[in-house]
C-alpha cells in the first residue's frame, strides 16, 4: 500500500501544503524523525529540548485582540511570574494557601504514619522554599524576561504555585477525575464543576508556566516515603490533562519520562508528535484547497482513530485523505493558540500545530465546508453552528505571520 504522512511542518517558513493532486513538492532534503506508534518510549527520549518560557508574540496578541486576551492571559490562577500580582486573580491566591495548607497537613499526616517523622521533619512553605535556593538562578533562566523580584519573595512564589498544581493533579487523581458533593462544599477548587476544567486551560498557558524541574523538585520533596503513592509527576500531570481532552493520545500515560521536559505546555505538545518517517519540504507555494475542492479533485476523505495530527493521504486506489477527529469546544481555540504560541515563539521546536492549523484553515474556506467535515465525522462542534466553527479556524491561522 502507497502512503504518504502528511509532516506537520520542520519550520515556520515551510508548512504543510499537499496538493490536490497528491504529488508534493520537493522531498530532496530528508531530516530524521524518529517513527510515533505505540512506542512511546522512543517517541518522548527524542522530545526536543525547550530551554525558555516566552512571552506570547505580540502579533499574535496583537492580531487576537479581545481573544488573545481569552486565550493567553490566565483567568483563574495566575502560576510564575508574568502574571504575578494580577488583581484580577486576587480570589484564586486566597484559594491557593487554603489549599496548599490542607496539601501539606495530608502530606505530614502521611509521612509520620508511615515513615515514623517527627515533629522535626515535618515539612513546611519554608523548609520548601530552603529546599530550592540552590535551584533558584536556574529558575530565573528559564524566563525570557529578568524579574524585579527579592530572591526570598521569587522562592516563595515557586513553592506557592508549584505545591498549588502539585495538590491540585494529587487530588484529581485521587478522585479519579471527580469529588464527592460532601468534600466539594469546603473545597474551593472543586466547588464548582467548571473549575477544573478552567484550571486545565490556565495551566498550559504559555506565560503562565514554572520551571517543570521545580515542580518535579518540590514533588520530591513532598512525596519521597510515601509508600502507597508510586507515580511520578508527569503521570499526574499527563492524567489531569487527558480528562480533559479526549484527543490526547492514551498511549501518553503507560510510559511518562520527563527528560528534556521545560514546563507544562511542552510536556503537553510533546505527546502530540505525529507519525512521520521522513520530513520531505513541500511546496509552499501550492495549497491543499478546501474540502470542496478536493471531493471536485475525486479525493475523498474518512475519518480515522489516530494521534490528532497523523492525517495521511493514502493514494493506493481510490485517494483518500485519512483525518482523525476534531473535538471543537471552548478550549479548542486557547489550546490551539498557545501550542502555535509556543511554537513561534520558541527556537528550535517543531511546528506541528502551526502547520495542523494551516492544514484545516486551507481545507475550511466556509461553513459549507463544516457542514461535510461534521457530517462526515471528522468535525465535532459543541460551540455553536457551522460558521463560528469557520471563523474559529480561520481567525488562528490569521494571528500569526507564517
Amino acid at each position: 500500500m502507497e502512503r504518504e504522512s502528511i509532516e506537520h511542518g520542520q519550520s515556520s517558513s515551510s508548512p504543510l501544503l499537499v496538493n490536490p493532486d497528491g504529488v508534493t513538492g520537493n522531498s530532496a532534503v530528508e531530516e530524521p524523525v524518529v517513527a510515533f506508534g505505540d512506542d512511546m518510549k522512543a517517541k518522548m527520549a527524542t522530545v526536543t529540548v525547550f530551554t525558555i518560557a516566552n512571552r506570547v508574540p505580540l502579533g499574535m496578541r496583537r492580531a487576537g485582540e479581545e481573544r488573545a486576551r481569552h486565550a493567553y492571559d490566565p483567568e483563574l490562577v495566575s502560576i510564575g511570574p508574568f502574571h504575578h500580582g494580577n488583581p484580577a486573580l486576587k480570589l484564586m491566591e486566597e484559594h491557593k494557601s487554603h489549599v496548599i495548607s490542607r496539601g501539606l497537613e495530608r502530606i505530614n499526616r502521611t509521612r509520620r504514619l508511615e515513615s515514623n517523622v517527627n515533629q522535626e521533619g515535618v515539612i513546611t512553605m519554608d523548609s520548601l522554599a530552603q529546599a530550592i535556593e540552590g535551584s533558584e538562578q536556574r529558575a530565573r533562566a528559564c524566563y525570557s524576561e529578568a524579574f524585579d523580584i527579592h530572591s526570598e519573595k521569587f522562592r516563595h512564589m515557586m513553592v506557592l504555585d508549584g505545591l498549588f498544581i502539585i495538590e491540585v493533579f494529587d487530588r484529581f487523581l485521587e478522585s479519579n477525575g471527580g469529588i464527592s458533593w460532601d468534600e466539594a462544599e469546603t473545597d474551593p477548587i472543586f466547588r464548582s464543576r467548571w473549575i477544573p476544567p478552567m484550571l486545565m486551560l490556565d495551566l498550559i498557558k504559555l506565560e503562565n508556566q514554572l520551571p517543570f524541574f521545580i515542580l518535579e523538585k518540590l514533588f520530591d520533596l513532598t512525596h519521597t516515603g510515601n509508600k502507597s503513592f508510586s507515580h511520578t509527576f508527569t503521570y499526574l500531570a499527563l492524567y489531569f490533562y487527558a480528562s480533559f481532552n479526549p484527543s490526547m493520545p492514551k498511549s501518553c500515560l503507560t510510559y511518562h519520562d520527563s527528560r528534556g521536559i521545560v514546563h507544562l505546555l511542552e510536556l503537553f505538545h510533546s505527546v502530540y508528535k505525529p507519525i512521520v518517517n521522513r520530513s520531505p519540504r513541500l511546496d509552499k507555494r501550492r495549497s491543499i484547497g478546501s474540502i470542496r475542492d478536493i471531493r471536485l479533485a475525486d479525493i475523498t476523505f474518512k475519518r480515522v482513530q489516530r494521534n490528532l495530527l497523523d492525517i495521511i493521504y493514502n493514494r493506493t486506489g481510490q485517494a483518500v485523505l485519512e483525518i482523525p477527529q476534531l473535538l471543537i469546544d471552548y478550549s479548542t481555540g486557547p489550546l490551539l493558540r498557545n501550542l502555535v504560541a509556543l511554537e513561534q515563539s520558541t527556537r528550535g521546536v517543531n511546528p506541528y500545530f502551526t502547520s495542523y492549523v494551516i492544514f484545516f484553515a486551507e481545507l475550511v474556506n466556509s461553513p459549507q465546508d463544516v457542514e461535510i467535515l461534521r457530517r462526515g465525522n471528522v468535525i465535532v462542534s459543541l460551540i455553536g453552528n457551522d460558521e463560528e466553527v469557520a471563523t474559529l479556524l480561520s481567525n488562528i491561522r490569521k494571528e500569526y505571520d507564517i
